[in-house]
């Protein structure tokens, strides 16, 4: 079965895309929308149909699902589009950057139980995290007490395109950066947010008005776990380019893993490195093939809406310093195949 794409948008980790569709003969890239100066390489390396307005791209009828890797901040505006489209829809992060957007993107999934919407949250393929979600969900620290996640990593000015230092292209780096471990803090738990309090900041860049480079948030969590999630852009060179570490603290134990990338299990009586982990998942790929069988992918359409929610939240609560309520999410419908 080959199984056809149509893409919009190639910023960010548009690569993971392409990487899918080199990787998997299955997985077929037919059509390609605003993807400006390289629409011409992407139509002659996949022979692909090039569009400059993406509504002609979703006017056609043999794609099977859409990669949306706009800019932020037109993200949400193309989810819908192809959602309405009735296409399943898998986009980078954010899907959306308002919280009106969420709410009329969970209105077409509740009508329609044959689309599923994902998010590039490459980090449940990843075999470090996917080993952390085994030992938690195993029982094997107990039940979870709290939680600790950092994600930073180098500024790289002149390298990274400009918008992404403006907020108001790129959204901030809440729903850019922190929304990963947002999203793994949830899914390796199992555990809802409930609400969110923290700060946002630009500090040592007094010019740049739109630039937020420093941030935490504290969120409780069902059954009174707390989670604190940092983020920032000021890892030092000499560390590398980025520094991502996580603590799962239980009843019986903790899990972590390391800034070099290594996974500890601290149980009463030993500690232990896992070395034996999972094998790892292309989540693009995932999505494609399940989302077109009517199945569930990794990144499921629920926690997609779900993690959504949550680092919105999170985002107002940075910029106003106020504890905010995490609403919940309506039950979705169960996909089907389409």
């Amino acid at each position: 079965m080959t199984y056809r794409v149509g893409l919009i948008g190639v910023e960010q980790h548009v690569e993971r895309v392409f990487g899918a569709v080199d990787n998997d003969p299955e997985i077929e890239l037919v059509a390609v929308a605003n993807a400006g100066d390289r629409s011409a390489e992407i139509a002659d390396t996949y022979q692909a149909a090039t569009y400059d307005d993406y509504h002609d791209l979703l006017a056609r009828d043999d794609i099977d699902v859409i990669a949306s890797f706009q800019l932020p901040v037109h993200q949400g505006e193309t989810v819908i589009a192809a959602l309405e489209a009735s296409y399943p829809v898998l986009s980078e992060k954010p899907m959306v950057t308002s919280q009106s957007e969420l709410e009329r993107i969970i209105g077409i999934l509740q009508q329609n139980a044959s689309l599923h919407v994902g998010q590039l949250f490459s980090r449940r393929g990843n075999p470090v995290y996917r080993a952390i979600r085994d030992v938690v969900q195993s029982g094997r620290i107990g039940e979870v007490a709290l939680a600790y996640a950092l994600i930073a990593a180098t500024e790289r000015r002149g390298v990274r395109p400009e918008w992404f230092f403006d907020r108001r292209l790129s959204a901030g780096p809440v729903l850019d950066l922190l929304i990963h471990d947002i999203d793994i803090v949830r899914w390796i738990t199992g555990l809802a947010y409930q609400s969110v309090i923290g700060t946002e900041s630009n500090i040592g860049r007094p010019d740049d008005a739109h630039y937020h480079n420093v941030g935490q948030m504290l969120f409780r969590m069902e059954g009174s776990v707390s989670a604190v999630l940092e983020h920032h852009r000021l890892v030092p060179p000499s560390l590398g380019r980025m520094d991502n570490r996580l603590k799962i603290v239980g009843t019986e134990g903790q899990a972590e893993l390391t800034h070099d990338g290594r996974v500890w299990l601290y149980q009463w009586e030993n500690a232990q490195e896992l070395t034996e982990l999972p094998e790892q998942q292309d989540i693009f790929s995932n999505f494609v093939r399940t989302a077109c069988a009517g199945h569930e992918p990794i990144v499921s359409t629920q926690d997609a809406v779900e993690s959504m929610q949550a680092t919105l939240c999170a985002t107002e609560a940075g910029f106003s310093g106020m504890l905010l309520q995490v609403p919940p999410v309506p039950t979705l419908p169960q996909r089907t195949a389409p």
